[in-house]
């Protein structure tokens, strides 16, 4: 590692500071999208070595990497933008990427220093002045960063490769924030000329930053293409291009990779992964640190403002049940909506049990309660029929379920506005490891968050302030005690990441659901 970033982290851990580590039938449309992947990739091949063809559960939402933390969008984002350190999830190390280094000056001022001789693809040199104007355009109003950067006061350039970050309080995990896994928080360093010289919607759309892949086309709800950056500062991808691809419905995904229409596919079925391992042409990377999907109750409005009513839906699902019936060993039932590999995660806390006498008897004297809800269909492990099998049950005792499967990206926008219904299924990426990534998504700040609870936002507010890791800890596990009390929020569990590749190409799934493109090998 560099010296800077041991200097860094010692420097860091003598102030108090946790270095945070682990404990069917395919469609016309997706047809030709695999044969327009095919032809790019043959041409592009031509060149020099083959291109990748990934196909994804679920289509984009958005390409602006400030405006977005969902996992597919990442994925893509992560081949054309950079942050500034790059974080080993087995080990929680923080190795160099823009920066190559990183000091806390005191405990309301971090500083990192950036490497030299960085260019964005069109060119022009990566400074202090561009990173500056990354954070704080992530940390606009209505983003998909702002709670996760909210302790940020000033954004300060030294010199051209040296910027400070000035905070209003204490903030133990900010280098978390300049790293890239872990979805909404993360800071991609943008081009500030690029960015005042253009519309907000034309940077969504032709995205350009300082990574391994520069932007080629996205035709919307097809496919994105990427080519290599050859002009790339690091070590160059072996494939000289990515054509990625949405196929939603599992079966087609797979029937894509046995046929090699494409190279490697997101969400592998379990059921498939038998079968698919036994075939000498593929491989089935896979890790069990997959996304932790929780159930998030709106409970800023009826009906679940009312505990009772969280507690029947609670009690009324059999969750242990479900997972086992149709995950299997890849699926873990968790107490609380947090990674078992985040330091500040409480073993202790039992998911709660499945009692449906008891939520009958709680609903029994009132009028039923009906509830419109979507749910999508591929994105995550077995989400339709772990959401129909939720659905039952609560009917069950009492509940009347209106339920609607929606495609991801309209369902995440709906998320994001508040407007998907009082209960919906979404999974979260811990892969950060700590315990900040609940608090993006249960604090009543949070974009997707339905919780506004006073003792819960008191304890969480200070725990994210607090620079002594046991201390934090500590005042983690009671707020994990109040949300698990308080029955804020639904089932919870953690699915393993299952992947399909075509030997052609080496992948190591040992960043949870996401796909690092610069990093995927040519050959076995």
């Amino acid at each position: 590692m560099n010296d800077r970033i041991q200097a860094g982290q010692h420097e860091a851990e003598g102030a108090g500071i946790a270095m945070m580590t682990r404990r069917g039938a395919m469609s016309l449309g997706a047809l030709s999208v695999l044969a327009g992947g095919r032809a790019w990739g043959q041409a592009a091949g031509a060149a020099g070595g083959a291109s990748l063809r990934l196909a994804l559960s679920a289509g984009l939402d958005r390409l602006d990497p400030h405006k977005t933390g969902n996992g597919t969008d990442q994925i893509v984002i992560g081949g054309i933008y950079e942050t500034l350190f790059w974080r080993i999830m087995s080990t929680g190390e923080m190795t160099p990427r823009l920066a190559t280094g990183y000091r806390l000056v005191s405990p309301l001022v971090w500083e990192f220093t950036l490497r030299q001789g960085v260019r964005f693809h069109d060119g022009t040199p990566l400074s202090a002045d561009d990173v500056k104007f990354s954070i704080e355009r992530a940390m606009e109003p209505g983003g998909a960063h702002t709670v996760s950067l909210a302790s940020v006061r000033e954004v300060e350039v030294v010199n051209p490769h040296l910027v400070r970050v000035h905070t209003k309080v204490p903030d133990p995990t900010l280098i978390l924030r300049m790293q890239q896994l872990g979805g909404a928080g993360r800071v991609h360093i943008i081009s500030k000329a690029y960015a005042e010289s253009r519309s907000p919607q034309e940077l969504n759309d032709n995205p350009m930053g300082t990574g391994p892949y520069r932007f080629v086309r996205w035709l919307k709800g097809r496919s994105v293409t990427l080519a290599r950056n050859d002009a790339y500062w690091g070590r160059k991808p072996d494939s000289p291009g990515v054509v990625v691809t949405f196929i939603p419905e599992a079966s087609t995904r797979v029937n894509a990779l046995i046929r090699g229409e494409v190279d490697l596919i997101q969400r592998l079925p379990l059921h498939e992964v038998d079968r698919i391992g036994r075939m000498p042409a593929l491989g089935v990377p896979r890790t069990p640190e997959g996304l932790v999907n929780t159930v998030l109750l709106n409970s800023r409005q009826p009906p679940f403002d009312d505990i009772d009513v969280r507690r029947a839906f609670n009690h009324a699902i059999d969750i242990r049940g479900i997972i086992s019936g149709l995950l299997g060993n890849a699926g873990t039932v968790l107490g609380t909506p947090m990674a078992p590999s985040v330091a500040q995660h409480d073993p202790t806390l039992e998911p709660h049990r499945y009692d449906p006498a008891l939520a009958r008897s709680i609903l029994a004297n009132r009028p039923p309660i009906e509830m419109r809800t979507f749910m999508s269909d591929g994105r995550y492990v077995a989400d339709r029929e772990i959401y129909q099998a939720m659905n039952a049950q609560l009917e069950a005792v009492g509940f009347r379920i209106q339920a609607q499967t929606m495609e991801w990206g309209r369902l995440i926008s709906m998320m994001v506005t508040r407007s998907a219904g009082p209960f919906f299924i979404i999974g979260w990426d811990f892969s950060d490891g700590d315990a900040s990534k609940t608090a993006s998504f249960t604090l009543s700040s949070g974009r997707t968050s339905g919780t506004n609870h006073p003792e819960y936002e008191a304890i969480v507010l200070q725990a994210e302030q607090e620079m002594d890791p046991e201390r934090r800890k500590e005042l983690w596990k009671r707020a994990q005690k109040v949300l698990h009390d308080n029955y804020l929020v639904g089932p919870v569990w953690m699915a393993a990441s299952v992947f399909g590749i075509s030997r052609r190409f080496s992948f190591a799934a040992d960043q949870g659901d996401f796909v690092d493109l610069g990093s995927i090998r040519q050959g076995a």
